[in-house]
């Protein structure tokens, strides 16, 4: 050590260099060697030393943290590579303290990154997204994280840095958050249509929250055919609700959704009544088929010959000749002239 400090004083680094590669694979010795160039300000220097320490056979990891600590503090542009080369040799829980000091948020992500500490990773990410974040690294770290938390701050982070990446991100970490939940924060932010694709990719759950928000956008898109898929498929959801709330819809196709709906749930007179209002006469014959209800089916065979509608009079005695006595057919139709109908 005297050799060393003696070279330091007059300045010699070629000659300390090689005095100092006889110290510094004794760990004990490694810190005093480092304390003794920072001292005088020998920054480069001593960094030179340990570098060349490296290549040594008796290397040991302090060479490789403290270089790494060395770079942190005096070449960061150098810190992430040796992190990446070396980063099983070096001691991270050490150097992640020194990137956090100073500030180096990349490079301290990849050593939470190395150190399994992925929350963490996470977290600094999004705290410090134009030096840390990319995408597809992001996804890595996110799919590792164990605080549900973290996820869905993960999406709220991701509605303000990059939107259309939203139902990427959720193929990763989707298994992991409660879709209700989900729904009710892009609800909250008016932001439903960013996860759409992903909600219907997962609606084979038959989730009650997914399944409304589905069908709800399915409504402003005015797509009715998925609206029709939708809850043909999946079951769980406020059905008279959404009936009642198409029931008045500028669309006529919607309006006829309503109207299948309420035949679903038996609610057999608002369904025929939509249908006979939209001039849907064949599905206001199958719904009063499907009641098994003789009052019904007389009620609207009554309002066939009553509109002068001979043919679907016809159609209805047919259709639901199981629950129309012959003999009132055959006076309706006398009444209205039109036995030829019956």
């Amino acid at each position: 050590m005297a050799v060393l400090r003696a070279c330091i004083e007059i300045g010699d680094f070629k000659l300390a260099q090689v005095a100092g590669l006889q110290i510094v694979i004794e760990a004990d010795h490694l810190l005093e060697v480092i304390k003794l160039y920072e001292d005088g300000g020998y920054f480069t220097q001593v960094i030179g030393l340990l570098e060349a320490a490296l290549g040594l056979e008796r290397a040991h990891g302090g060479i490789f943290t403290e270089l790494a600590v060395l770079y942190a503090k005096h070449q960061p542009e150098k810190c992430m590579d040796h992190l990446k080369q070396f980063n099983q040799r070096i001691a991270l829980f050490k150097v992640i303290k020194i990137l956090q000091a100073m500030h180096m948020w990349k490079e301290l992500t990849y050593a939470y990154d190395k150190y399994s500490e992925f929350d963490n990773a996470v977290t600094t990410i999004i705290e410090h997204p134009s030096a840390a974040w990319t995408h597809n690294y992001f996804k890595e770290l996110v799919a590792q994280v164990s605080n549900a938390d973290i996820l869905y701050r993960s999406l709220n982070f991701y509605l303000t840095i990059s939107p259309m990446d939203i139902p990427d991100l959720l193929q990763t970490i989707g298994p992991k958050i409660d879709s209700t939940r989900l729904v009710d924060m892009f609800k909250r932010s008016n932001n439903l249509q960013l996860i759409k694709s992903y909600l219907a990719s997962i609606q084979s759950t038959n989730v009650q929250a997914v399944n409304e928000a589905l069908n709800r956008m399915y409504i402003e898109d005015g797509d009715y055919d998925s609206l029709r898929r939708s809850i043909d498929a999946f079951t769980l959801f406020e059905q008279i609700t959404l009936a009642r709330e198409l029931e008045h819809h500028e669309c006529l196709e919607f309006r006829r959704i309503s109207s299948y709906i309420f035949r679903k749930n038996q609610r057999w007179n608002e369904s025929i009544s939509i249908s006979k209002k939209d001039e849907f006469y064949r599905d206001a014959i199958e719904t009063a088929a499907q009641s098994k209800d003789t009052k019904i089916a007389e009620d609207l065979i009554k309002f066939f010959l009553e509109k002068k509608l001979l043919e679907c009079f016809a159609a209805a005695t047919y259709v639901c000749y199981d629950l129309l006595s012959s003999d009132v057919i055959l006076e309706l139709a006398w009444r209205h002239n039109c036995t030829d109908f019956a």
